[in-house]
């Protein structure tokens, strides 16, 4: 059995094309360059700017902020 999964994924790569692989794929690095790109320099200005602590800036970025925009964004996504 595990031949014929093997031989399914090998040729489902082969009806996509290498560059539309590719450039699929770059749709997602800007996207992650976008939204990481913003996260870093907000910050560098609560850190550096405004003399928040590090700790507490980066635990708001990485764990709070999100939970918040998700709690906004997910009842109107469904």
């Amino acid at each position: 059995m595990s031949h014929n999964n093997t031989a399914s994924v090998s040729q489902s790569h082969a009806k996509v094309p290498s560059r539309q692989r590719f450039l699929w794929g770059m749709g997602g690095f800007t996207d992650h360059m976008i939204i990481y790109g913003t996260v870093s320099l907000i910050s560098v200005i609560y850190v550096n700017g405004l003399h928040y602590s590090a700790v507490m800036v980066s635990m708001a970025v990485a764990v709070a902020l999100p939970r918040l925009i998700d709690a906004v964004s997910d009842p109107i996504i469904g």
